[in-house]
């Protein structure tokens, strides 16, 4: 039996989690829920995408033995999103440029500031995501 685990305390509600066994899309988890699927005895490859997120793909062996075995899963961040967050961190860098040439020092001071809170507030956001929890039961 393999049970999957989606509670977290930084799940968000909208959030949804697609589950791949064997490469072939099973199921569609809500946050904050606990599936469990009758598997024959075997090796199954499982992974998990989540937002921009997807789990690396880890082989489980289900028996028919009772032992219980507890997985984290690390997802795999999008480098497309990594590059978009550098962008737009030289892009406030250059607006800011801009900004202290026309309005001042102190106006391009808190434009900066602004900017980078925002900016860490998204990726905040998004890496909230990052683990699940994995049982083989």
């Amino acid at each position: 039996m393999l049970i999957i685990n989606t509670e977290s305390k930084t799940m968000a509600k909208n959030k949804k989690i697609h589950l791949f066994i064997n490469n072939i899309f099973v199921e569609t988890l809500s946050p904050n829920e606990v599936k469990k699927y009758n598997l024959e005895p075997g090796k199954y490859n499982i992974q998990l995408k989540v937002a921009f997120y997807q789990s690396l793909p880890q082989c489980f062996e289900i028996d028919n033995q009772n032992k219980r075995h507890v997985y984290v899963m690390k997802f795999k961040e999008s480098w497309n999103f990594i590059i978009a967050l550098l962008l737009m961190g030289a892009l406030g860098l250059l607006f800011d440029y801009f900004i202290r040439q026309s309005y001042g020092n102190q106006v391009g001071n808190i434009f900066i500031v602004l900017y980078f809170v925002g900016l860490y507030l998204i990726n905040y956001r998004v890496n909230k995501y990052r683990y699940l929890k994995l049982e083989k039961v």
